[in-house]
C-alpha cells in the first residue's frame, strides 16, 4: 500500500521553505492572476521556476492552481499563464472551469490536470466523467462521508484527494456566491471576503444570550485522526488547505499529517494553537452534520497562536533529510574520490588530503562522518568504502568537505528544470461586444412639472403616465412613453385601454407596459 501524498498550502516563499522543511510531499501554489487566493503571494513565471527548483531538488511535487473561473477576454493571458506552467516543469494544474481544462490540454497535453474541488464532484459518475477528459486526479467535494469517499475511489479509475485539515465555508465546495452579491468580491475568482465569517441575527436571540451569534461560520475542518483510514481506502493526497495562512500554522499542520498518516500520536494542542475558530469539526466526514460544526475564532484563540509562534518556527528550523542516497568513497596513495547517486544523477567531490597509513581500520569512522547529513534533503541508505593499498587514515575535517561539496553538486543537478512539451495553439478571436456611442438613459418621472430642463438633452426617452401624454410639449412627444397602470384583477379599468389605443395619435413614441393584458 502506497503512502498517501501529504499536499500543503503555499501564499508565499516563506510557507514553501516552512512546507517542505517540515516534510510535506507536495506544496500547492497559485500563478498570479488565475487562482482563488488572490490575497496570497502568488507566483509568477520566474518564481514559479525557481520553486520548482527549490522543490523538486528536494523530492517534493509542485502543483499550480489555475483554478478560478475565467471570462472570454482572459483566455489570452490564461494561455500564457499555461505555457508558464508547462515550461517550469511543475508536476500537475488544479483547475474548475473547463474552459481552462481545455487549454490545458490543447497548449500541454501531457501536463496532468487536477479537478478542483469547485467542481463539486460529490459522486461516481462526477468522477468517472473527469476521467473521460483526461483527468489525473479528482479534489472530492468537502461534504463527502467516509463510505462516499471511499466507493468513489475505488471506483473511479482515477486518483482522489481530500481535504484534512483548514477552513470550511458555508457552501458547496467552494462555490459560494455570497460575497459577490454583499460586497462585489467574488469567491470564485479568488476575492472572496469571507461574510460568512461575520456576525448575523435570523432570530431574536435566546433569553440570556446577549450579542449576536455567527449562524454562518463553520470551525476548521481536520481530520487527521482519519489519514490512515482514507489511506487505507486508496485515496492518493492529503490536502491541507490555507494559503492565506502563516508558515508556522503550515508547518504545523504537516507535522501532525506526517504523524497522523502513520497512525502516531501528535500534539493536538499545537495545532490548534496555530490556528483556530473554537476547535475543530470532523461533521462531514463522519456523516453528523449538525450544530457542533459551527464555530468563530475567538480573541482568545489568537492570543494561544501568537504565545506558540516560537515552538511552530521550530517546526521547520532546519531542513529535513528525505532524499535517499548512496555514497562511495575511494582512498589510495595520494587522494580521495567521493561519489554520491540519487539513483538517476551522479556527483563527484576530489580531495587533496594526503592519505596515512592507519593502524586500524578506518572504515566504520569514515561511514559515520559520511552519514552526518543533517541540514541537507539527503539521507544516506548505502556507503561503501573502498581503499587501494590501505588502510588508510583521512581526517574528519577533510572527510566533511568531501560530503559536503558531493552533495551540493548533487543539490545543483537535480535542481534543472524538465519542462512539458508544449504545443502552439490558436485562440479564435472573441467576437465584438456591439454597443452604442453613448450610454442611454430613460427617465420616469409621475408628471410632466417633474422633468427638468437639465434631463431633456441627457436622456434618450422619458416616461410618463399615459394620462400626463397631452401635457408633454410636441416637440418631446416622440421621445415619451406613455406608461400604463397596472391591469386590475379581473380585467382593465379606468379608460386604460381608450388611452392606451390613443396614445400613438397623440404623437408619443409608444407605450410601456408591465401586464400582459395589455
Amino acid at each position: 500500500m502506497s503512502k498517501i501524498e501529504i499536499l500543503a498550502p503555499v501564499g508565499s516563499e516563506e510557507m514553501l521553505r516552512a512546507a517542505v522543511f517540515s516534510g510535506a510531499d507536495a506544496v500547492y501554489l497559485g500563478f498570479s492572476g488565475f487562482n482563488a487566493r488572490t490575497g496570497a503571494g502568488n507566483f509568477d513565471a520566474d518564481s514559479l521556476k525557481e520553486a520548482v527548483r527549490f522543490c523538486h531538488a528536494r523530492g517534493v511535487a509542485v502543483h499550480v492552481a489555475l483554478n478560478t473561473t475565467v471570462y472570454g477576454g482572459e483566455l489570452n493571458g490564461l494561455a500564457d499563464a499555461v505555457r508558464a506552467v508547462a515550461v517550469s516543469g511543475a508536476d500537475a494544474v488544479i483547475c474548475q472551469d473547463l474552459a481552462v481544462a481545455k487549454l490545458i490540454g490543447d497548449i500541454a497535453p501531457q501536463l496532468p490536470r487536477h479537478g478542483s474541488t469547485q467542481m463539486s464532484v460529490h459522486t461516481l459518475q462526477g468522477a468517472l466523467e473527469l476521467k473521460e477528459l483526461g483527468f489525473a486526479r479528482v479534489v472530492l467535494a468537502r461534504e463527502l462521508s467516509l463510505p462516499e469517499v471511499e466507493h468513489i475511489t475505488k471506483n473511479c479509475g482515477i486518483e482522489t484527494e481530500c481535504f484534512v485539515h483548514g477552513a470550511l465555508c458555508m457552501c458547496v465546495s467552494g462555490q459560494c456566491y455570497m460575497s459577490a452579491f454583499l460586497g462585489g468580491r467574488s469567491g470564485n475568482r479568488g476575492s472572496c471576503a469571507g461574510p460568512c465569517r461575520l456576525p448575523f441575527e435570523a432570530n431574536a436571540l435566546p433569553e440570556g444570550k446577549p450579542g449576536r451569534l455567527h449562524h454562518l461560520s463553520l470551525k476548521d475542518n481536520s481530520v487527521i485522526d482519519k489519514l490512515d483510514k482514507l489511506q487505507a481506502i486508496g485515496v492518493a493526497s492529503a490536502k491541507i488547505e490555507g494559503r492565506l495562512r502563516t508558515p508556522e500554522y503550515v508547518a504545523a499542520a504537516v507535522s501532525a499529517c506526517l504523524a497522523g498518516r502513520e497512525g502516531r500520536a501528535y500534539d493536538r494542542d499545537l495545532l490548534k494553537n496555530a490556528f483556530s475558530r473554537s476547535g475543530f469539526t470532523s461533521g462531514y466526514l463522519d456523516g453528523k452534520i449538525d450544530g457542533t460544526m459551527f464555530g468563530v475564532r475567538s480573541e482568545a484563540d489568537a492570543e494561544l497562536t501568537k504565545k506558540t509562534l516560537p515552538a511552530l518556527r521550530e517546526l521547520y528550523r532546519r531542513e529535513r533529510s528525505r532524499v535517499p542516497v548512496e555514497m562511495k568513497i575511494e582512498i589510495e596513495e595520494g587522494g580521495e574520490k567521493l561519489t554520491v547517486t540519487d539513483g538517476t544523477n551522479k556527483a563527484f567531490a576530489y580531495g587533496d588530503a594526503e592519505p596515512q597509513p592507519a593502524r586500524t581500520d578506518p572504515t566504520e569512522s569514515l561511514s559515520r562522518s559520511l552519514s552526518k547529513t543533517g541540514g541537507t534533503p539527503f539521507a544516506a541508505e548505502k556507503i561503501d568504502v573502498e581503499m587501494d593499498g590501505g588502510p588508510w587514515f583521512v581526517p574528519g575535517s577533510a572527510v566533511n568537505e568531501l560530503r559536503r561539496e558531493a552533495l551540493d553538486a548533487l543539490l545543483k543537478k537535480r535542481e534543472t528544470l524538465r519542462p512539458w512539451p508544449v504545443n502552439e495553439v490558436e485562440l479564435p478571436p472573441l467576437p465584438l461586444r456591439t454597443l452604442p456611442p453613448h450610454r442611454t438613459l430613460r427617465a420616469r418621472f409621475e408628471r410632466w412639472e417633474q422633468v427638468p430642463e437639465q434631463a431633456l438633452s441627457g436622456v434618450e426617452y422619458l416616461i410618463l403616465p399615459i394620462g400626463q401624454a397631452d401635457r408633454v410639449p410636441r416637440e418631446w412627444r416622440e421621445k415619451t412613453l406613455s406608461a400604463a397602470p397596472p391591469g386590475p384583477v379581473g380585467g382593465l379599468g379606468g379608460g386604460t385601454p381608450r388611452r392606451t389605443a390613443a396614445a400613438p395619435g397623440a404623437g408619443v413614441g409608444g407605450c410601456e407596459g408591465g401586464d400582459i393584458c395589455l
